[in-house]
């Protein structure tokens, strides 16, 4: 199904890290990514509640988290830029969504979504949200895990702030009038801004870094009021030692699938960013903004 009006812009990606880059991590394949993800494929921390739950319960209460604080209710129309492989579009529609439409750069993923997902109000579109306009406004612009290759290592903190509020401003055009958006993004904390492309994890995440919270905030306030931030690292401790067991107890599998150096990439790079969280050098905030002049509830 396709939505009404898209639009396709003349936007440059010059902040963005390059279709071809996120591609060569997310087009890694969906095999590979289905051996070691939970059944509904986020690819992102989930929100852990008490030491009995388990990863498949708190990734549905995460999506739940976004839904809610996004205030998704039946008839509600949905953008989800960066949806990976569609839990929170099938979230959404679960949930009474009129409309769940999702941004990818990732074939794969589109195709994966596409081939499973026979949902009417559901569509994937394989596009950056640089080139994808809308005639038709969204109630909720949702992005999980998205916002850290919205720029590139090589960018000034003036520069990334430019880039993020690039992404603001798109969000403010595709909202309703009472429209709310909810990120979901790693962050820099402890770390010196001349020191971010010595702690980036370029092998596994080329073209990308990470946004500190404050730069978000000021490149969100000419269009938006913050009204919800949390800072939750261990919820991503939690979610990456769970997907490094499956890794492990996959091992053989996997590296027949995607090889042997391939499979240490990710193990070093998941071991490396749970010592960034623990070390509170990175973050993972949660966030909702609601646009300016409107009620804060």
């Amino acid at each position: 199904m396709v939505p009404a009006m898209l639009r396709k812009t003349s936007r440059v990606e010059s902040y963005a890290a390059s279709a071809a880059a996120i591609r060569a991590h997310y087009d890694a394949g969906n095999d590979f990514f289905a051996t070691w993800l939970d059944p509904s494929m986020c690819y992102s921390a989930a929100r852990w509640n008490g030491p009995d739950d388990d990863l498949p319960t708190a990734q549905q209460r995460k999506l739940d988290w976004h839904l809610d604080a996004a205030r998704v209710s039946p008839g509600a129309r949905v953008l989800d830029v960066g949806c990976g492989w569609g839990a929170l579009l099938r979230a959404a529609a679960r949930r009474g969504a009129r409309e769940a439409t999702g941004l990818t750069l990732s074939s794969r993923q589109a195709a994966w979504i596409q081939e499973r997902t026979a949902i009417p109000e559901i569509r994937v579109i394989e596009r950056g949200w640089q080139d994808a306009e809308f005639d038709t406004p969204f109630e909720a612009v949702i992005s999980i895990g998205a916002l850290e290759h919205f720029a590139r290592p090589e960018l000034e903190t003036e520069e990334k702030i430019r880039a993020y509020g690039e992404f603001f401003d798109y969000c403010r055009k595709m909202l309703a009038p009472q429209g709310t958006v909810s990120l979901q993004f790693i962050g820099w904390m402890n770390v010196s801004p001349k020191y971010e492309r010595r702690y980036l994890p370029g092998v596994l995440f080329p073209e990308s870094n990470l946004p500190r919270v404050e730069e978000v905030i000021t490149a969100a306030a000419p269009g938006f009021h913050l009204v919800r931030l949390e800072n939750r690292p261990q919820d991503y401790v939690r979610t990456l030692n769970a997907w490094l067991g499956q890794l492990r107890a996959h091992r053989a599998e996997l590296e027949a699938k995607i090889g042997r150096d391939t499979l240490r990439a990710y193990v070093r790079g998941f071991q490396r960013f749970i010592l960034g969280f623990e070390a509170c050098s990175i973050g993972l905030y949660r966030a909702v903004w609601t646009a300016r002049g409107q009620t804060v509830t």
